[in-house]
């Protein structure tokens, strides 16, 4: 048996196939089940146009035999019998176990007849488009290991399949001519249904099923390699393609390419292939698409810190959609960066005013919305949205809004904080929302102790809500505050708040010295005096206060008849 095999062997390096077979064949009928016997066998068969005994020989022992010439030798066979779909996916198998990271010089050649093989088989199914990413695959494959000889065979053989299948278009017998057309598009319905639910190889199935029905359409295929880029086989998408690239050249029939070239440029970092389907697009007059690429494109050069060119995308995008509100939000955010914060403001207030012209106050509301998130550091942006919400009459979220630009503005040390605060205290009154109301005046009463508007408001706020008392604390502690500061401006409003205390507690004797020894200092003695008589009218029997009488009527040379007589 060993001797009938070593001879096999032999003349089969020879290349004598014919005295081979007889040897070889006596040999396994005496028991030979040395695998390498077996696969030179089968391959002689195959050879010698026997491909049914290269199956008959091999089937049985393959599933045993993880051998890939075994494997190779049986779907080549099938191949060769005309059994197109088994042959495809047995050599789909041997390619998804191929390591090609680390092929040896010498492996290239088996690596090349396992990719024709799959190649075609595809063809034999009519499965245009799996054909030609067999070949742009192995194709990429050679350039890697820079066997241009064996790349340039390769691109021929797809070129030539590209042809043959552009002239190729498979019909179905059958009596109702609308018939096919509704089996591809439930096809292509049920490919982009298994895609929506991340199943790409099922959706990629149903679209090869539908080339047996309608030759040579590529547009599903856009959204398998879309697929692919969704479930991470950049790899297997770049391939995919560029093979629909090649074949809608190669036929010439105005085939839309716009879309491949904009994840051909994704997957490769190629900016001048999105440029050209943005140039498409804008062709086909489809300014949504070139909108969304440019917007995305944008966004990537801003993530790079290519500011310049992130701007110029953004204000191409503008000309074509002034009101597209990514893109002006965007924008602002830029201006921001770069320290224009003014001019962020004036382009985002310009799209409000533009929106609001036409009528969408609820783009322009989104506007703001989505210009809060984006630029949270801008009190004034954040302020616009809350007065905005108050004009579309939802007050209470609109006065939250203000307190939270005030949070900002007194962070960066902007007096406007003040004018947010006091806005929201005032709408949060008006909604009877005591406690809000009180936490917000109290809050803007310490960062703003001397301001006079924040208390006069208060002091409103609390005569109408019936707190006289709170109303007296706070004009004297306001008082208090006011004396105590060097700002010579502040005896005039310490005044004001020390009258309108007197008005509030007619009783309050420290209204009145406080008040007298303010025009006093201030050279106005006559009317310090009258401010001391009224003292003396409310408190009769205080003998201080009828001596402070005496004394200032005497000093400024006026008689006095004393408190009961000028009572």
């Amino acid at each position: 048996m060993n001797a009938l095999a070593e001879e096999g062997l032999l003349r089969i390096l020879r290349g004598d196939h014919d005295g081979a077979l007889p040897l070889l064949e006596r040999a396994v009928e005496l028991g030979c089940t040395d695998l390498a016997i077996l696969i030179e066998l089968a391959r002689a068969y195959r050879l010698k146009g026997r491909p049914q005994d290269t199956i008959r020989l091999l089937a049985p022992i393959i599933a045993e035999a993880n051998e890939p010439a075994a494997r190779y030798e049986l779907t080549r066979a099938r191949l060769d019998a005309g059994d197109f779909q088994t042959a495809l996916e047995e050599s789909t198998r041997l390619i998804e176990a191929l390591d090609l990271s680390a092929v040896k010089p010498h492996e290239l050649p088996a690596l090349v007849d396992t990719y024709e093989v799959g190649a075609e088989a595809a063809r034999g199914t009519g499965d245009s488009i799996r054909a030609s990413v067999l070949y742009n695959a192995l194709h990429s494959l050679l350039l890697r290991y820079n066997r241009r000889d064996l790349a340039e065979q390769v691109r021929h053989l797809e070129q030539q399949h590209v042809r043959e299948a552009a002239e190729r278009n498979v019909t179905l017998d059958q009596t109702d001519a609308d018939a096919p057309r509704r089996q591809v598009a439930d096809l292509l319905a049920e490919s982009r249904q298994h895609l929506d639910h991340g199943r790409v190889f099922a959706a990629l199935d149903a679209s090869y099923d539908a080339l047996t029905l309608d030759s040579m359409n590529l547009r599903p295929f856009l959204d398998i390699a879309a697929g692919y880029v969704t479930a991470d086989q950049s790899a297997a998408a770049t391939t995919l393609l560029r093979s629909i690239e090649a074949v809608a050249r190669l036929r010439g029939d105005g085939f839309d390419l716009a879309p491949a070239q904009r994840l051909l440029g994704r997957l490769g970092g190629d900016r001048t292939l999105r440029e050209r389907a943005i140039t498409a697009w804008l062709e086909q007059g489809r300014t949504a698409d070139a909108s969304d690429e440019l917007c995305d494109l944008a966004e990537e050069a801003e993530a790079a810190g290519d500011w310049p060119q992130a701007e110029a995308d953004l204000q191409r995008l503008l000309q074509l959609e002034p009101d597209h509100t990514a893109a002006t939000v965007a924008l602002a955010r830029l201006h921001r960066r770069a320290g224009r914060p003014r001019d962020a403001l004036s382009l985002l207030v310009a799209a409000d005013g533009r929106l609001q012209a036409g009528g969408r106050g609820d783009a322009a509301l989104a506007l703001w919305a989505t210009a809060v998130t984006q630029l949270p550091d801008m009190a004034e942006v954040r302020q616009a949205y809350g007065e905005r919400l108050m004009r579309r009459g939802r007050p209470r979220e609109g006065a939250q809004e203000l307190s939270w630009a005030a949070d900002i503005a007194t962070h960066q040390g902007q007096d406007v904080a003040v004018d947010m605060l006091l806005r929201a205290a005032q709408v949060q009154d008006e909604l009877d929302d005591l406690p809000a109301a009180l936490r917000t005046y109290d809050r803007l009463m310490r960062q703003a102790p001397g301001n006079a508007q924040v208390q006069e408001h208060f002091v409103g706020f609390c005569l109408r809500r019936g707190r006289p008392d709170l109303a007296g604390k706070t004009l004297r502690t306001l008082a208090d505050y006011l004396l105590s500061q060097p700002d010579a401006s502040a005896p005039a409003t310490a005044v004001a708040a020390l009258t309108q205390l007197m008005v509030l507690h007619p009783d309050d004797a420290w209204a009145y010295e406080q008040l007298a020894a303010i025009l006093a200092r201030e050279g106005r003695p006559q009317e310090s005096l009258m401010v001391y008589r009224q003292l003396a009218g409310r408190r009769p029997d205080d003998a201080e206060v009828a001596e402070r009488v005496r004394a200032l009527s005497s000093t400024i040379g006026a008689s006095t008849q004393g408190p009961a007589t000028e009572g």
